[in-house]
């Protein structure tokens, strides 16, 4: 038994954090009083925090640190972690819109190796329409359409044409015979 030298409580030693100066071993404050110090210290003082926070995420051991706990918590409770997606996106909308509309096709081109050369050489192949029902690219958005088995990029479709042909699971035999059912 311990007592704390802030709240004058006497706790047991595992509510106290270990020092290895401290005479016995242990800090003097126990860890519920080290932890509301140490608040009150951070919001008194947020721009040094900012400027520890920011050192200490810079470095990898960092970064792996906090994914692996993102990593655990999600498979800990999934529901918990989707609901707090979508309250942090709710909260942050206009900055969440921004990035997405930056990034975003970056990150598509990417997945799918094309440059934005390669990507604006098929738009103008396409006349910068759907390769399927000729809808102009102005009037819908664009979609890469791909080969799941081998990961090729077949051309750009709008999104209702993408979703029929993964629908149709990319299959000529099932879009053969939806055909035939058309022609009826």
């Amino acid at each position: 038994m311990k007592t704390c030298s802030r709240c004058h409580q006497t706790k047991a030693e595992d509510d106290f954090y270990r020092w290895s100066r401290g005479k016995d071993g242990y800090q003097s404050f126990c860890k519920a009083c080290q932890r509301a110090n140490a608040s009150a210290w951070r919001k008194a003082h947020p721009e040094k925090q900012r400027g520890y926070k920011a050192r200490y995420l810079a470095k990898p051991e960092a970064q792996a640190v906090r994914r692996e706990g993102a990593r655990r918590r999600r498979l800990a409770n999934p529901e918990a972690y989707r609901e707090q997606q979508r309250r942090w996106r709710e909260t942050n909308r206009e900055w969440f819109n921004e990035r997405q509309r930056r990034y975003q096709p970056q990150r598509r081109l990417a997945q799918y190796g094309l440059t934005q050369a390669d990507y604006e050489g098929l738009l103008e192949q396409q006349e910068n329409g759907c390769a399927i029902c000729r809808i102009p690219f102005t009037e819908v958005p664009a979609h890469i359409d791909h080969c799941h088995q081998t990961g090729r990029v077949r051309g750009i479709l709008c999104g209702p044409c993408n979703r029929a042909l993964g629908l149709l699971e990319d299959s000529p035999e099932l879009i053969q015979r939806a055909l035939a059912y058309l022609q009826r």
